[in-house]
């Protein structure tokens, strides 16, 4: 682990983040790339959102709104994700901080193609996500992985401890790439689920569904 990286995931060891995944969209559903374009979520992706809700005010059910912060993409399909969340959590948050180094991936002209448009122009390896990061024009893992260091950083100045963090699939890989200091190679086979939601606190991840608790045993 590289000192910058370590000093940022030894400022959070404290803080307990709550990672969740925007709800299935329309092009979610057709295989059509995203980045920094938006659709809109199904009726599928509210309902994944709306029961993701109902399990995280399960777990943060005896804290204090007042030790609670909630960060979100501002993109279309997270801010509505936030707002379903928000009503499921009815009092216990009561405002969002939009921050643009949460949003998704910039996927360059590859945004808004389905696989087969992309590979009809393109010699494109599809076997792991790790093809995202190579789209022209687009950004590359590195790049997000500074931005979502910038965030890091910020969070470990805020005097909350609980940060609820709505983002994107491939936000949420490098995110937790970094905190649990993974190489691409590892990080591009993390899952990027829907349904749940992480748990991370002092360098370990659990995995939080419905029907159980899914250990990572990677940690700093």
């Amino acid at each position: 682990m590289i000192k910058e990286r370590k000093e940022i995931i030894n400022s959070i060891k404290n803080k307990k983040i709550y990672l969740l995944r925007h709800g299935e969209t329309k092009w979610n559903r057709e295989g059509r790339c995203q980045g920094i374009l938006d659709s809109p979520l199904t009726d599928r992706g509210r309902e994944q959102v709306r029961r993701n809700g109902i399990l995280l005010r399960k777990y943060i059910s005896n804290i204090k709104k007042e030790d609670i912060q909630m960060y979100s993409s501002p993109l279309g399909r997270t801010k509505e994700s936030s707002e379903i969340i928000l009503n499921e959590l009815k009092w216990k948050v009561v405002d969002v901080i939009y921050d643009s180094n949460l949003q998704e991936g910039n996927l360059g002209s590859w945004a808004g193609k389905t696989k087969e448009e992309i590979s009809k122009e393109n010699n494109v390896d599809f076997t792991n996500l790790g093809w995202y990061f190579n789209s022209p024009n687009g950004e590359s893992y590195k790049d997000i992985e500074k931005r979502c260091s910038k965030w890091l950083s910020s969070i470990s100045n805020i005097a909350k401890d609980n940060i609820i963090l709505m983002t994107h699939g491939l936000v949420s890989i490098v995110l937790r790439g970094l905190i649990l200091d993974l190489d691409f190679k590892e990080a591009i086979q993390l899952k990027v689920p829907q349904k749940g939601f992480y748990f991370i606190n002092n360098g370990i991840i659990n995995f939080i569904t419905e029907e159980y608790d899914e250990f990572d045993s990677y940690s700093f």
